[in-house]
């Protein structure tokens, strides 16, 4: 990292046009750090893309999800999540989705207290 940051130095020293061991005035160093800082934050938005929020995502037909569960049951879906964790359901194919009349659904319907 120290060498990273040796790097940066010099390359604000360079868009400064100073030499080694020569103090920028204050006002410059501000300027090219805001430069610097907008650069990287627009870079940082655009690999982010939006708020970090996923938002709502589609559910396949013939699937239920857990958040169909939760509104269901009354509750947040977090909660929902926390409720199926705890009583130690695993995640079907990576995303909380249950064939329609499956046994395993029947289960999780159970555990958030739906049958």
């Amino acid at each position: 990292m120290g060498n990273n940051l040796q790097q940066q130095i010099e390359r604000v020293r360079r868009s400064l046009k100073m030499k080694p061991g020569e103090v920028a005035p204050r006002k410059e160093v501000i300027k090219v750090a805001k430069k610097v800082i907008k650069k990287v934050t627009k870079k940082v938005a655009a690999k982010k893309g939006g708020n970090g929020h996923r938002g709502a995502q589609e559910v396949p037909e013939g699937m239920v999800s857990v958040a169909e569960l939760a509104e269901e049951a009354g509750i947040g879906a977090q909660s929902a999540r926390v409720k199926l964790r705890a009583a130690e359901v695993e995640r079907p194919e990576g995303r909380w989705l249950w064939k329609q009349g499956s046994s395993s659904l029947k289960a999780v319907r159970k555990i958030l207290g739906l049958s």
